[in-house]
């Protein structure tokens, strides 16, 4: 199998769910019958004309399919627990998925949460709220959005936001950056969120 990143069997769902066998495949991208099925059991990484050459016949993006392949390549990824506070005030467990960083906290009174400026962390990433238990209110560029138990609210971290926890609510908040430069600013054990938090008395 060739070693990729990507799981191109993809190409092999999308020829079947459009009823295509691999002869008619190839007289429509003009690629070989074994090169065809090869791609389709990972044993060769398409080029670039050929994935264009598929996306074609199949009536998608070439990006498109690129993406699906990508995300279908099922893989494992160490988890690194980040030695770094999320402030001072405001402790929580903090999980660097390579591309992915999340927050965990737990907040036992009523408390607010605010993001001091200027926010060096903040330039842009997505980032998601996720409320396991307890409330949540989401101040975002001035409108306000409350999230229940079960619910996630979505937006771009660098927004201007803060937040207010009821008493005994549980939160995971979930950071996606755009690149890998976000992970390797917060592994800086004397980086520290630039945000307040405080009981809401």
């Amino acid at each position: 199998m060739a070693t990729t990143d990507y799981n191109f069997s993809i190409i092999k769902t999308l020829r079947n769910a459009r009823g295509k066998t691999l002869e008619a495949l190839s007289k429509d991208t003009g690629l070989s019958v074994r090169t065809i099925s090869d791609i389709e059991l990972n044993k060769a990484v398409p080029s670039v004309s050929s994935l264009m050459a598929l996306s074609e016949s199949f009536g998608v993006s070439a990006t498109d399919l690129y993406d699906i392949a990508q995300k279908t390549n099922p893989h494992i990824i160490k988890s690194e627990r980040v030695t770094l506070k999320v402030t001072p005030d405001d402790p929580g467990n903090m999980i660097d998925l390579n591309n992915i960083l999340f927050i965990s906290k737990s907040y036992n009174e009523e408390t607010v949460v605010t993001m001091e400026k200027p926010a060096s962390f903040h330039y842009p990433c997505y980032e998601i709220l996720y409320v396991f238990a307890g409330k949540a209110i989401v101040t975002v560029e001035g409108t306000e959005y409350t999230v229940e138990p079960q619910q996630c609210l979505h937006y771009a971290s660098n927004l201007d936001h803060k937040f207010k926890f009821d008493a005994n609510t549980d939160i995971i908040i979930f950071y996606m950056p755009r690149d890998n430069q976000i992970a390797k600013e917060l592994t800086n054990a004397n980086h520290y969120f630039n945000f307040r938090s405080k009981p809401n008395k």
